[in-house]
């Protein structure tokens, strides 16, 4: 007996009939076969079985024709292989390049608002989504925030996406763009507090608290810059809640050289609010909307509201809506000659409350969409930096809510999708850089 591990042998034909011959009980002499057989063992290879021979060797197949043939019919395969793999990376290689926009990039299809009026069909959502932004020429830099600490911009001509306010714990909101470019307003939300920060967009800076929310303040925001980047204004609320509504709400200026916060208006919280403010393109002028509580019952239902705008310098008001069209988020255009406004932003369910224009004076009212709102919301409507569009949010409202960015041209439009696939519940817009 020796150590040395079993050894079993891969049977050709010709060994097992030999073997089967020996098996056969026929008295002869076998020396002449003996000497054959020991012969011939010695050229089977030996392997050392493994768990599975036993089965490999019921289903394995008789090898077909000699080692030869078979080893040039394995280069054979082998070359086949190869040779069609070439072809395939050559084929590839000579195919066109699609790139992620068109060369030359379709027109929108522009109607004017009495033609929009006058048809009564809201363009489908399927419409909107297939249209075309012209997202390449020229490009757009847009900050979003959609979800928890979530914060983004995004360029609409390459999709080229970076976060920022990755420092702030809170939810990020309301983004408002400074006129630097390069920095960003934005509301931090926490279970116990408001407060605003001043966001580098380069990351090359941590976030900063520009203006604080510290008891008797409740709320401090929708915030936006002044264009000389001198001066903040925003909404706040004062004073301890009473059935979770604050004593005083009012628009208020941050002055960026002193830090003084400056009250501009003040009004009973949930009788009359001033929310919204937008400075006018040469500053001089605030833009917002009033609105007005049921009966002048503090804690009921909004009953109307309208935009107004006030001098900066000398505090004169002028009533630019009526209270009818329940006016409220808003926005200048460029050339100062347009503030463009949704109605009912308190209402979710609102029929009509999809985009309109009128001049500062009050004079020249337009509807420039007609959509379907009785199951989504029209909201912040944004004119681009160069004045040629105007960008607003469509959201659906829900515990899930979903916001779509779009965009129509200044005169009115088919809406189109800014940014297809991604959910957007706030944003600002600015020139891309």
């Amino acid at each position: 007996m020796t150590d040395s591990p079993r050894r079993s042998a891969f049977r050709g034909r010709r060994e097992q009939q030999v073997l089967d011959w020996l098996g056969e009980p026929e008295q002869a002499t076998a020396a002449a076969v003996m000497d054959l057989a020991f012969a011939e063992l010695p050229k089977v290879r030996q392997l050392r079985p493994w768990p599975w021979t036993r089965l490999l060797d019921r289903i394995r197949p008789e090898p077909i024709g000699s080692p030869q043939v078979r080893a040039i019919a394995l280069v054979a395969v082998a070359a086949l292989l190869l040779a069609l793999l070439a072809g395939t990376l050559l084929l590839v290689g000579r195919q066109p390049r699609r790139d992620r926009l068109p060369a030359v990039l379709p027109p929108v299809v522009q109607q004017s608002p009495a033609a929009l009026a006058a048809t009564g069909s809201p363009p489908s959502a399927a419409s909107a989504s297939t249209a075309t932004f012209p997202l390449a020429s020229p490009g757009y830099l847009v900050i979003v925030s959609n979800e928890i600490n979530d914060a983004f911009t995004i360029r609409t001509d390459d999709g080229q996406r970076r976060p920022v306010a990755a420092d702030l714990t809170g939810r990020a909101v309301s983004p408002e763009w400074a006129p630097d470019g390069k920095t960003a307003l934005l509301l931090e939300q926490t279970t116990s507090s408001e407060q605003l920060w001043d966001v580098d967009v380069t990351g090359a800076r941590r976030s900063l608290v520009i203006i604080t929310c510290v008891k008797p303040c409740e709320s401090r925001n929708e915030a936006s810059w002044s264009h000389d980047g001198g001066r903040i204004v925003f909404f706040q609320a004062l004073g301890a809640p009473t059935d979770g509504i604050p004593q005083t709400c009012g628009l208020a200026l941050y002055d960026a050289t002193t830090q003084v916060v400056s009250s501009v208006t003040s009004s009973p919280c949930a009788v009359i609010e001033e929310r919204h403010p937008r400075f006018s393109p040469d500053d001089s002028r605030l833009a917002f909307w009033r609105s007005r509580a049921a009966g002048g019952v503090r804690g009921t239902a909004i009953e109307d509201s309208a935009i107004f705008t006030r001098d900066v310098a000398t505090g004169r008001e002028t009533q630019v809506t009526d209270w009818s069209n329940h006016a409220s988020m808003l926005d200048w255009s460029p050339d100062a000659r347009w503030i463009t406004f949704i109605p009912d932003y308190w209402n979710d369910a609102a029929p009509a409350a999809d985009i309109w224009r009128i001049h500062p004076d009050g004079t020249g009212l337009e509807r420039l969409t007609t959509l379907d709102t009785s199951g989504v919301r029209i909201l912040r409507p944004r004119y681009t930096p160069d004045g040629k569009w105007l960008v607003f949010l469509r959201v659906t409202p829900g515990n899930g809510a979903n916001g779509e960015l779009m965009a129509i041209p200044a005169n009115g439009g088919r809406p189109v999708s800014v940014l297809p696939g991604i959910n957007v519940l706030d944003f600002d817009v600015r020139a891309g850089s």
